[in-house]
């Protein structure tokens, strides 16, 4: 396994309260923590100022200026296929991580659970590419499993054992954090307890990027949650149209992949 030690650490999650996924790690790494997003989509209150206090209350800090933009101008730039929107806010992120010089980054997985979360880790992979010595990249499950290894090699992966104390600072973390967001990060947090059962906290694991053909072939036979979850969404009159991956997710990370620094 890839040991957690000698790395400047930068996390970069779509979304404020993602970090409550792999706590102990970045506390370990010291990391500094990035978000693309404000989360505001899901209850309509920005989870940015939450977020920033937790890290800072565990030796932690969020990089500043922020990046993070509300969630609606990403979905809307995704579905208009706004590539100069889009490229900019690659080149922003590409910007902040040439400065900093990471020798490893943290984010999100690409599990086909949000389009955001899935954007987020390739802009990310594609922007780690672009510092002086490419930065090691590693991801953490969101909906996965939280052990869950995603056919990768274990000795390939990174994994902390919590002791019996970081795993109550967590839990304590993740259900203060719970209390106050609400809305769907609170069912979500419910439902992962509830299916993986408790002892799930007491094991990080972060594991390589996957790859972007990889990405596209898992859903070549069926569609990503998402795409499924806006047809449920538009048939309720909750959504006018349903975001998929094909032509919109597509169109923004082909984009990447024509960029001269990306190896997907």
């Amino acid at each position: 396994m890839t040991p957690m030690h000698k790395h400047k650490t930068i996390a970069v999650f779509a979304h404020p309260g993602h970090e409550l996924r792999c706590f102990a790690s970045l506390q370990r790494l010291s990391a500094e923590v990035l978000y693309l997003s404000d989360a505001s989509a899901s209850s309509g209150q920005p989870r940015l100022r939450q977020s920033s206090e937790l890290l800072q209350t565990h030796g932690l800090q969020n990089i500043k200026p922020s990046l993070a933009v509300p969630d609606t101008d990403i979905y809307s730039a995704i579905m208009s296929k706004d590539h100069i929107w889009l490229s900019g806010f690659y080149r922003n992120l590409q910007q902040i991580l040439q400065k900093k010089q990471p020798t490893l980054i943290i984010t999100d997985s690409a599990e086909g659970y949000n389009p955001v979360h899935d954007l987020c880790h390739f802009l990310t992979v594609a922007a780690a590419n672009t510092c002086l010595s490419p930065a090691k990249v590693m991801v953490t499950p969101l909906t996965d499993h939280p052990h869950e290894l995603d056919g990768q090699n274990i000795a390939d992966c990174m994994v902390l054992d919590l002791d019996e104390c970081q795993v109550k600072v967590k839990v304590s973390a993740m259900n203060s954090y719970a209390r106050i967001a609400g809305g769907q990060l609170a069912d979500e947090a419910k439902t992962m307890e509830a299916e993986f059962g408790s002892g799930v906290h007491a094991r990080e694991v972060l594991r390589p990027a996957i790859e972007l053909s990889d990405y596209f072939a898992r859903y070549s036979q069926r569609k990503p949650h998402f795409e499924r979850y806006g047809e449920q969404r538009v048939q309720s009159n909750k959504y006018k149209e349903i975001l998929r991956l094909h032509p919109h997710l597509a169109f923004a990370l082909e984009l990447l992949a024509e960029l001269p620094e990306c190896r997907f």
